[in-house]
């Protein structure tokens, strides 16, 4: 559900951002358009209402689950949570463009472009607040982020206005004369920010194609490429036969299909952000599936640790060859055929699967092993495995389960960890990458740092059960904090605090709810604060 509504609101944005920049220049640098009445302000509001549907949904569930009052909870969550920050940016950019435009001559050009751009890019800004990236590090991730967006909407949303509502093919040359420049800057932007962004977010990249997430990032990436090809074929291609007088109006035709790909594009990035990237892989195969497409390509059993490798395999080659025919078959149907907008949609169809082909059958996973190193104690694990330089304090040692012992610690004052160590004859192993890491704002400068993990697979998972919630936290403000109850969807468990430190975990033969607030309560009793945790982590790494 939420996918699809971020997949609408990447959407309406772009549509807002094509509509004000072409109106923030002068009307013969692109063709006469027919835009609907309201099409403007309509999507104006359905960027403000879908920016507000998770905002709305975290209201309801915190005045319900705490009964408290509206206004309280609601300047909570716009003044604590990168949500409602974000959320009151893209209000009041949508406010202003909404002012702006009514206000405006549509020949006014030179003051749309002043007023409106500004606007257009506080409604962008606030989007980018409440991204994955600007949640993993602050200022680079959403300064990245931004860029990224701020890119592609601007991009896709002249496309869109140009190819869906193009009235007739006047001054279509004049406008292909300067847009190909804008989209070269665009996908220099769109690429430039997107490996920044793969650094944040999934730094191990062929590795995550084991996970669903990189599965998916796989896809967009590979849907980029008939994207590229569009975009030379209009830029260049196009471009001189319009100045040599062609009757552009079957051109229309080839813009609307290269939009639908930006469309496709936008709903796979959707649901992207709904999933937890796998900031490291071989933690994250500890608890999670891997991904069923990747055990068919790259192998059955994926173990943490291991490293994947493509290799020209004869699959590999043969996909590759008929990717190469299909794109051959391609061109051919662009420049010797008149019905070349047909058959594009399946012949794109059919080059991106023969791609990923290529990719996923050359792809194959070596290593991945088990630690048989065995010590006196948990506390001498942790400072044997960690790295020398590195400053570990153990916070508490917890029993997990049956045979299992879970030290919590902090690395370098920064990350919290919990780390599960298996326990036998009173000696403990190492389980390679089972650790749970919290990283981001260092535990020292945070008043609390807590998370919860989602487990489905692997070693965390508690026997019997489908689903396994392992919650971890540092509280440091309020102070004296002994005691914290978790309010899962069905349990309340009240758990005490050791060094600042708490750690529970519950498990459930179905997902619950992904809402789930604590409050702390100090040696009398007292409740003395709370927090409100709006999702659960799909990975071993989050911030």
């Amino acid at each position: 559900m939420l996918a699809v509504v971020d997949g609408l609101l990447f959407l309406a944005t772009a549509m807002v951002a094509g509509i004000v920049i072409l109106f923030s220049i002068s009307q013969s640098k692109y063709p006469q358009l027919t835009l609907p009445n309201g099409l403007f302000y309509s999507c104006i509001g359905m960027v403000i209402v879908l920016a507000s549907i998770p905002v709305v949904s975290q209201v309801a569930h915190i005045m319900n689950m705490f009964d408290s009052p509206f206004s309280q909870t609601i300047s909570t969550i716009l003044t604590d949570y990168r949500m409602g920050q974000g959320w009151l940016a893209v209000i009041l950019g949508g406010v202003m463009l909404t002012a702006f435009k009514a206000a405006l001559k549509k020949k006014d050009h030179l003051w749309h472009a002043v007023c409106l751009l500004p606007s257009l890019v506080l409604t962008i800004a606030g989007v980018a607040w409440m991204s994955h990236a600007a949640s993993i590090a602050q200022t680079g991730g959403f300064l990245a982020d931004f860029m990224h967006l701020l890119a592609a909407l601007s991009w896709a949303g002249l496309l869109f206005t140009v190819a869906f509502f193009c009235k007739n093919d006047s001054n279509l040359a004049s406008f292909f004369s300067w847009f190909h420049w804008f989209a070269l800057v665009a996908v220099s932007l769109i690429v430039f920010s997107g490996l920044i962004l793969m650094q944040y977010i999934v730094p191990e990249y062929r590795n995550s194609w084991m996970l669903s997430y990189g599965q998916w990032l796989l896809l967009k990436h590979l849907l980029f490429i008939p994207l590229i090809f569009y975009g030379f074929i209009h830029g260049f291609i196009v471009k001189k036969r319009l100045n040599k007088g062609w009757n552009a109006s079957r051109f229309v035709q080839s813009l609307r299909i290269e939009s639908v790909l930006i469309i496709g594009i936008f709903f796979v990035t959707a649901v992207m952000s709904q999933q937890t990237p796998p900031h490291e892989v071989a933690q994250t195969l500890q608890f999670a599936q891997p991904s069923g497409l990747a055990q068919l390509f790259i192998g059955e059993q994926l173990l943490p640790g291991a490293q994947v490798e493509w290799l020209m395999t004869i699959g590999a080659v043969s996909f590759f060859f008929a990717a190469l025919a299909t794109f051959l078959f391609l061109v051919w149907l662009v420049f010797k055929t008149r019905q070349h907008a047909v058959l594009m949609p399946l012949v794109l169809a059919v080059f991106s699967a023969l791609s990923y082909g290529t990719v996923m059958a050359g792809a194959s996973a070596t290593g991945g092993s088990v630690d048989q190193n065995a010590y006196t104690s948990v506390e001498d694990a942790v400072l044997t495995e960690r790295e020398e330089d590195e400053d570990i304090e153990i916070l508490d040692v917890i029993p997990y389960g049956e045979g299992f012992q879970t030290a919590i610690y902090t690395v370098n004052e920064e990350d919290l960890v919990a780390e599960l160590f298996m326990e036998k004859d009173e000696t403990f192993y190492a389980l390679p990458d089972s650790t749970l890491t919290i990283g981001g704002t260092p535990v020292t400068e945070s008043d609390h740092t807590i998370r919860t993990f989602l487990i489905d697979d692997g070693i965390w998972q508690q026997p019997g059960s489908n689903y396994t919630y392992v919650t971890v936290g540092h509280v440091q403000d309020p102070e004296n904090v002994a005691e914290v109850h978790v309010y899962y969807e069905d349990e309340l468990h009240e758990v005490e605090t050791t060094n600042n430190v708490f750690f529970t975990s519950a498990s459930s033969e179905y997902i619950w709810n992904e809402n789930h607030p604590f409050e702390f309560f100090n040696e009398n009793g007292e409740e003395v604060g709370g927090y409100m945790r709006t999702m659960m982590e799909e990975g071993a790494f989050c911030h």
